[in-house]
């Protein structure tokens, strides 16, 4: 993927081991780990500069990881769009 991305002046930061998916345990448990908030944090920082855009193979954030991390973006007071499909968003992780 960084490969096509830069391809068309995307660039690509794989965040996977501060912010990726599968995690023993549970994402939920590990997102209250010091490494889940520097991951924040860096995507943070990374925010401040550019749009960001965070990704998975699992194409409805409400069953993946990435709902966990748009909850806890919200509570910071971020504003998160989810981009489903052509023509479809949605601005509530809910």
């Amino acid at each position: 993927m960084e490969k096509w991305l830069s391809e068309i002046g995307i660039n690509y930061i794989w965040l996977g081991e501060t912010l990726g998916g599968y995690r023993h345990g549970g994402y939920k448990n590990y997102a209250k780990t010091d490494l889940f908030k520097r991951g924040i944090a860096e995507l943070l920082n990374l925010a401040k500069n550019q749009r960001v855009c965070i990704c998975c193979m699992e194409r409805e954030p409400q069953y993946c990881h990435r709902q966990l991390i748009s909850r806890y973006l919200e509570k910071l007071g971020v504003n998160v769009v989810h981009i489903l499909e052509e023509g479809r968003v949605n601005r509530f992780s809910r």
